[in-house]
């Protein structure tokens, strides 16, 4: 825990995060989080818990959290995940293991502190909210429904496998639909995520806050002499499974429809922490290029982007920052739900017609 001297005659604000709220974290909803701590610090008396897991932990060093009073890091281990299964049925599982991990810091913090409010960010921490007195301010930003993400992962499967991910979609649904409930104010990244939400709760309250994509990435001035023509690119955290997938469908059953006419077209994989299925992609037609350092040198020559998701949930931030980069791009409806439509960007759900999006794409000149 580290402690900062601020001025005690600011509002208090205990800010809980279900991961690590970081500028350098290669996910877009990390980066939007962390942007938040550091706009409320400005104003408020900030004291930050935050989860962080295995592939987070090397960010650690790297955080920045100068304009925080007290910063309370909380690793979500295996131990956590199986107390949290045992202990906390009632939980979906993303949730119970942060609560098994962080019930009793958070319960010592407020044993210490008065807050005028309680700010969680990501539903995998809103389990918290049953430590909340009634009379503090809580707010809940919600970047994801899970239980869609389940219940699409459960489309996918089968046997077994199916019939859990159901059991969990069901356990997920019932759960949120009782947590969002709970929170005086919720903010949703996308007017279809509100939507979902007043749809599950009966609440038509939510705030709407769209991403906005970087400065970087806005003031991108992309060069035709510096596209490398006929390049694709997909950028994602690619220890997420629904990146994964999405980058081994595309690379096995739509880059050689495309390719059929333009032999030189090239599959580029950008994203921190590739598995073994994604880095056996690796040849002649595809390039799997791991962490990116600066996002916007690889947005500014990549001919075309590409979000061909099929699982996941909530606005994929990789789209909005192809679309403010300027970037024609071709998604799935799962890889552009919820974002502003564009005249850059194409909707295309099954094989055939997303390559053929591409191939036009493909053949205009910058």
């Amino acid at each position: 825990m580290s402690h900062h001297q601020i001025p005690s005659n600011r509002p208090k604000i205990l800010f809980i995060s279900g991961f690590l709220p970081s500028d350098r974290v290669p996910s877009g909803g990390q980066k939007l989080v962390f942007a938040e701590l550091q706009s409320l610090a400005r104003e408020a008396t900030v004291d930050l818990v935050a989860f962080y897991n295995k592939k987070e932990s090397p960010y650690l060093a790297q955080a920045k959290f100068a304009g925080c009073r007290h910063v309370v890091l909380i690793p979500v281990t295996l131990t956590n995940r199986i107390s949290g299964a045992i202990f906390k049925p009632q939980l979906p599982l993303y949730s119970s293991a942060r609560w098994m991990a962080g019930f009793g810091k958070v319960r010592e913090l407020l044993a210490k502190e008065s807050y005028d409010h309680v700010w969680i960010e990501f539903l995998q921490a809103a389990s918290l909210l049953a430590l909340i007195p009634k009379t503090t301010s809580t707010r809940v930003v919600v970047h994801d429904i899970f239980s869609e993400a389940f219940k699409r992962r459960s489309l996918q499967a089968t046997g077994l496998r199916r019939a859990l991910l159901r059991l969990e979609f069901k356990r997920a649904f019932l759960w949120e639909q009782k947590i969002l409930k709970r929170p005086d104010k919720i903010y949703s990244l996308t007017s279809r995520e509100s939507a979902l939400i007043q749809e599950m709760t009966g609440r038509g309250d939510t705030i709407v806050r769209y991403p906005q994509a970087s400065a970087d990435i806005i003031n991108l001035c992309r060069q035709a002499e510096n596209i490398k023509k006929h390049s694709i690119l997909f950028f994602g955290q690619m220890s997420r499974d629904e990146n994964a997938d999405a980058a081994i469908w595309f690379a096995r059953k739509i880059l050689p429809l495309i390719r059929k006419e333009i032999a030189s077209a090239r599959f580029i994989i950008a994203g921190a922490n590739p598995g073994p299925e994604v880095l056996a992609l690796q040849s002649h037609e595809v390039d799997v290029i791991g962490f990116v350092e600066q996002p916007p040198a690889v947005l500014a020559t990549c001919h075309i982007a590409i979000a061909p998701l099929r699982l996941g949930s909530g606005v994929k931030i990789k789209v909005i920052e192809y679309l403010a980069a300027g970037i024609p791009t071709v998604a799935t409806s799962i890889g552009a739900e919820g974002v502003n439509p564009s005249e850059k960007l194409f909707v295309r759900d099954d094989e055939m017609s997303f390559a053929q999006a591409c191939l036009d794409l493909l053949k205009q000149s910058y």
